[in-house]
């Protein structure tokens, strides 16, 4: 817990968090600490923006861009 914190209120030694555990993509609330200190961490690039939320991903990773239809979608009135 102590580290999720430390990450995410991007207080000192966040990024040795983030470069601990293989994490490919970070999901990051837009306006937080965070968000404004991701774009220091050299090869991370933000990936989607929203209102809301950012991703940034890791160098090397790509994030497939896909719209999604209605198709996509599964309820519980599905039947197989």
């Amino acid at each position: 817990l102590e580290e999720h914190l430390t990450l995410f209120s991007a207080k000192p030694g966040w990024q040795n968090v983030l470069e601990k555990y293989p994490t490919d993509a970070v999901l990051v609330p837009s306006l937080s600490r965070l968000s404004a200190a991701m774009p220091t961490m050299i090869g991370w690039s933000r990936t989607y923006q929203d209102g809301v939320y950012e991703v940034y991903a890791r160098p090397g990773f790509v994030l497939p861009m896909r719209k999604l239809t209605i198709l996509d979608i599964q309820t519980d009135l599905d039947f197989p």
